[in-house]
């Protein structure tokens, strides 16, 4: 179950403002869905097929929901999708793929954006999962006193490379 603290991480939230959309036969006013962007590879195959076909267009947007969309925030329950309003799954699906080239069609600014939201923190991820050969995925989900436990590991047992940090002055 995704909550309002783990939406979007590698994602988007979607928010369907000014929208009342019933989704399993509840009625719910601006929704909000998340749902990851498209890999590299999911991107250029989204641009080899046919969007001018109505069936083509159907059968793209029901793959890109079926492996992008997370959840609604606050709806705990899988999605009826077939008793969705028309018009939903397009408008979701059109902001993921915008989102996906927006990202891929504007790299430098993309990386500039996620440079500027570097902290101390997001680099100690980095230390520990380098030095405990850990996923960096789960590194992330760390509660911050086991991430800093760890990080202080590091700094005990590779003291030639890792390095505390240093007060300000």
């Amino acid at each position: 179950m995704h909550n309002i603290f783990n939406s979007g991480r590698q994602g988007v939230s979607i928010p369907l403002i000014g929208l009342e959309v019933t989704i399993n036969g509840n009625v719910y006013k601006d929704p909000i869905c998340i749902a990851r962007l498209l890999t590299v590879d999911e991107l250029e195959r989204v641009n080899r097929f046919d969007t001018t076909s109505p069936k083509s267009r159907a059968l793209i947007e029901e793959d890109i929901i079926e492996n992008t969309f997370e959840s609604f925030i606050g709806i705990t329950s899988d999605v009826d999708w077939g008793d969705i309003e028309a018009g939903i799954i397009t408008t979701i699906v059109d902001a993921i793929v915008l989102k996906s080239v927006e990202y891929a069609s504007d790299i430098i600014s993309s990386l500039e954006e996620f440079t500027c939201q570097i902290n101390i923190l997001h680099s100690i991820q980095a230390i520990v999962s380098r030095f405990t050969s850990t996923p960096f995925s789960d590194v992330e989900d760390l509660p911050i006193s086991e991430l800093l436990r760890r990080y202080a590991i590091c700094i005990a047992t590779f003291p030639e490379e890792v390095r505390p940090p240093q007060q300000e002055e």
